[in-house]
């Protein structure tokens, strides 16, 4: 008799056909012992009867009690010589019996670690892929903080593994996509996810530098993502085309449609630039938030980004990461900012990405004595007639990004020295001396030449002080009628 049918029969009458079911049963036994000692290559008849016992397990509880240990014991010696078919239905046979609650959650959690060595992809995306929904089902209806905290251990383990990197890869995939998902969202996981920079395998390092640089988790894309966005939303001229064609009678009803889907495309871009000036939406500023002792993390990854011998791009994502952390927890890290003091030479390879994160690392409560050699060393460097527009305009703008972050670093010579380039023929310059001269105007106008501080400006405008805080008084009404 076939078996898939045999197993339609099983499944409909278990006791009418406990015989034929233990005939098989010990013709499986009877393969088993040649297959423990030497695989065959033709495997259809023993893959047949691993497919019918797995779907008939429910049915035999106590006569296949050590069944799903035998197809681990036969992985776990032979998985490198086994025919990738016949070793991916032993893996699916085990995974439907874990499906079923006949295994307990860890179990198999070994034994397909052990199985990503393979260079099977089919193999390893179903493994990948069996886990994540395993632990996704076991959270579905409520946390299980047992089996999630033995999960995570293992996790954790498995990252810190040095003999399995491709188990640490997939370690790492994986708690990074149940974050996403949402399964696991608390400290714990996070914090696994943190010690991935610490691993000597470069592709885990450079995932999880992703995984905090991006958005809610998602690998980032460019920056130009937020232009497209903004570039989607239709101007009034064409609405106005679609809505009020010049063939069409200008009814009381169409001027009523055209004011409301101008209204809309208003909100829509509106929120549209919000969005893409919230500085908070470019990375993963949750899990950021998570991560335990800040300071002490941060200062493990820049000794990390200080013995790295990686390629430059990956000593750029570490440099971006620890300015992330810095300006997340408002850290401080003063030989930082010395380190990057190096690399900003006009000319460097990512010069514009490396003067971003500078900028972005800048919070109030760095010392101005820390910045200022900085940022005459960019106006020297950059700022100047012997050097090209493009970066006169780049050391000017970076200089501007750095001081509405840290005002107090600015000395009235070189503000002054750096706002007469707003007479220049070159677009690019004159516009980003004019916004900085702007930005002074605003926060401390006494700096700035008098004739351009210009009209009704307010000179006792001074930014706070170092270490100076604003207070706000909150009064109730209670507190109100007291004082009155």
């Amino acid at each position: 008799m076939d078996l898939s049918r045999l197993q339609t029969l099983t499944k409909t009458d278990p006791k009418g056909y406990r015989d034929e079911f233990l005939r098989q049963h010990q013709q499986f036994l009877t393969q088993l012992q040649i297959y423990l000692l030497k695989p065959s290559k033709d495997h259809k008849p023993f893959s047949s009867l691993v497919k019918y016992l797995s779907q008939v397990a429910p049915y035999y509880p106590s006569e296949l009690s050590i069944f799903p240990s035998q197809l681990g014991e036969l992985l776990e010696q032979n998985y490198a010589i086994l025919e990738p078919d016949l070793r991916l239905i032993l893996v699916q046979a085990l995974a439907l019996l874990r499906n079923r609650n006949l295994l307990p959650p860890t179990s198999l959690l070994g034994l397909f670690f052990k199985l990503f060595k393979c260079p099977d992809k089919r193999l390893r995306k179903f493994l990948h892929s069996h886990i994540v929904s395993d632990i996704r089902k076991i959270n579905k209806l409520k946390k299980d903080n047992k089996t999630n905290r033995e999960v995570l251990n293992f996790m954790q383990m498995a990252l810190q593994e040095e003999g399995n990197p491709v188990a640490s890869r997939k370690a790492l995939e994986i708690l990074t996509e149940l974050y996403i998902r949402g399964t696991w969202r608390d400290e714990k996981t996070v914090n696994i996810i943190t010690q991935g920079v610490f691993s000597k395998d470069t592709k885990v390092v450079v995932t999880t530098i992703n995984f905090f640089l991006s958005r809610g988790g998602k690998i980032e894309e460019d920056d130009e993502d937020n232009i497209k966005t903004l570039k989607k939303v239709p101007n009034k001229w064409a609405i106005k085309k679609d809505v009020m064609h010049p063939a069409t009678v200008k009814t009381r009803s169409k001027k009523k449609k055209l004011k409301s889907e101008l209204k809309r495309a208003k909100s829509e871009r509106k929120k549209a630039e919000e969005d893409a000036a919230d500085d908070t939406l470019h990375y993963n500023m949750g899990a950021i938030q998570l991560i335990h002792d800040p300071q002490g993390y941060c200062q493990k990854v820049f000794s990390v980004l200080r013995r790295s011998r990686e390629s430059f791009e990956t000593k750029v994502l570490l440099m971006n990461f620890i300015s992330r952390l810095i300006c997340t927890h408002q850290l401080m890290l003063f030989k930082f900012y010395t380190f990057l003091q190096k690399y900003l030479r006009p000319y460097q390879k990512h010069i514009t990405t490396i003067l971003a994160i500078l900028a972005q690392s800048c919070h109030p409560l760095v010392e101005p004595s820390v910045l200022e050699p900085i940022v005459k060393g960019i106006a020297n460097n950059f700022v100047s007639d012997k050097t090209d527009n493009e970066i006169i305009t780049v050391g000017i703008n970076a200089i501007r990004e750095i001081t509405i972050r840290c005002p107090l670093v600015m000395q009235a010579p070189l503000l002054q020295d750096l706002v007469r380039y707003r007479k220049s023929k070159h677009k690019g310059v004159s516009s980003a001396a004019v916004s900085l001269m702007t930005l002074f105007r605003t926060i401390n106008p006494s700096l700035l030449e008098r004739r351009t501080r210009g009209r009704d400006v307010d000179l006792t405008i001074k930014p706070l002080e170092y270490g100076e805080v604003e207070v706000c008084l909150l009064y109730t009404s209670d507190a109100a009628d007291d004082l009155l």
